[in-house]
C-alpha cells in the first residue's frame, strides 16, 4: 500500500515528464552522482518523481541523488492536523539521500548540479495571500541565490503557471542579464490545470 491515489499517480507522471522535457530540452549531462535542491517543495506530493527523473534520466544504471527541498512554512497545519513537513516525511518514505529543509533556500555557492524551483512567487499578491510574510517576498534575491549556487554547468529548472507568471520570471532573468536555455509552454495529455505550466531553463 503506497498511500498514494490515482490523482497523485497521474500528477508524479505529469512531474516526470516535465523534468524529463526540460532535461532533454537543455541538453542535459547530468553527473554519475548529482547534488540537487528543490525550493518551495511544500509537502513534496512530487518527490517520487523529481528522486526517479534524477535517478534516471539518459543512463539505464541508477545514479546516486543527493537531494535537498527548502520550505519556508513547513509547519502549516492541514485539515488533517499533520504538518506540511510530516506528510513531505511520508511522501519521502524509502528514497536515500533525500532531506526536507524547515527553512528557506540560502546561498551556496557552486554547490548544486540542478535547482527547481515548481511555482516561485513572481507577484506580491499571491505571496501574501498564501500567507507569508512580506519581509520573504524577494524573488529577484532568490534568483540570484539559486544562480549563484549552481556549480558551472549546472541547470536552473522553473516552473510557472499561466502566461503572466511566465513572462515575469523571463523579465527577472533579463534584469540579472541571464539567458534562458529554453523557454515553453508544457503540453500533457497526462494531468490538466486550470492554469498552463511554462517552462524555463538556465544553464550555467
Amino acid at each position: 500500500e503506497t498511500g498514494f491515489t490515482e490523482r497523485d499517480l497521474r500528477e508524479n507522471y505529469f512531474y516526470l515528464t516535465m523534468l524529463d522535457e526540460a532535461f532533454r530540452r537543455s541538453d542535459a549531462a547530468l553527473p554519475a552522482e548529482v547534488t540537487v535542491a528543490d525550493i518551495g517543495p511544500s509537502s513534496w506530493f512530487y518527490v517520487q518523481a523529481l528522486f526517479f527523473a534524477f535517478t534516471y534520466f539518459g543512463t539505464t544504471r541508477a545514479r546516486a541523488v543527493n537531494l535537498t527541498g527548502f520550505e519556508v512554512d513547513a509547519y502549516r497545519l492541514y485539515a488533517d492536523f499533520h504538518t506540511r513537513r510530516d506528510h513531505a516525511l511520508a511522501n519521502m518514505r524509502g528514497l536515500a539521500g533525500v532531506e526536507y529543509v524547515d527553512h528557506g533556500f540560502e546561498p551556496d555557492p557552486s554547490a548544486y548540479d540542478v535547482i527547481t524551483s515548481f511555482f516561485p512567487f513572481v507577484f506580491e499578491k499571491d505571496h501574501l495571500e498564501w500567507g507569508l510574510p512580506r519581509s520573504l517576498f524577494n524573488p529577484r534575491s532568490l534568483l540570484n541565490a539559486t544562480l549563484a549556487s549552481l556549480k558551472p554547468g549546472g541547470l536552473l529548472v522553473i516552473v510557472n503557471q499561466g502566461l503572466k507568471e511566465h513572462e515575469e520570471e523571463l523579465r527577472f532573468l533579463q534584469e540579472a542579464g541571464v539567458s534562458p536555455k529554453a523557454a515553453y509552454k508544457m503540453e500533457s495529455l497526462l494531468f490538466s490545470y486550470p492554469l498552463d505550466r511554462y517552462i524555463i531553463t538556465v544553464k550555467k
